[in-house]
């Protein structure tokens, strides 16, 4: 995947935080609290898809492939934040 690509993912991911249950978070904690609805401490497909972002641009399965760092099916939430702080230049 090229890099714009990715930082168009990531910026989606991020940018459509409003769109879930708790508004935007300000931290990937809570970010990824707000979509683990079962609270066992991964998102699976099925939450993220229908808790996590929705933005207009691109899918939230894009998004899913793009966090699912090993392939999964399931996103830690090390996968998340990492996306998280990659998205804002950081590591």
């Amino acid at each position: 995947m090229t890099i714009s690509k990715s930082i168009l993912v990531l910026s989606a991911l991020l940018l459509s935080q409003s769109a879930h249950a708790f508004g935007r978070p300000d931290n990937p904690d809570d970010g990824f609290a707000a979509i683990d609805m079962n609270k066992d401490g991964v998102l699976s497909k099925a939450e993220f898809m229908e808790h996590g972002p929705n933005p207009p641009f691109i899918s939230t399965q894009k998004i899913f492939k793009q966090i699912d760092i090993n392939e999964d099916e399931q996103i830690t939430k090390q996968e998340y934040v990492d996306a998280w702080y990659k998205k804002r230049g950081r590591s």
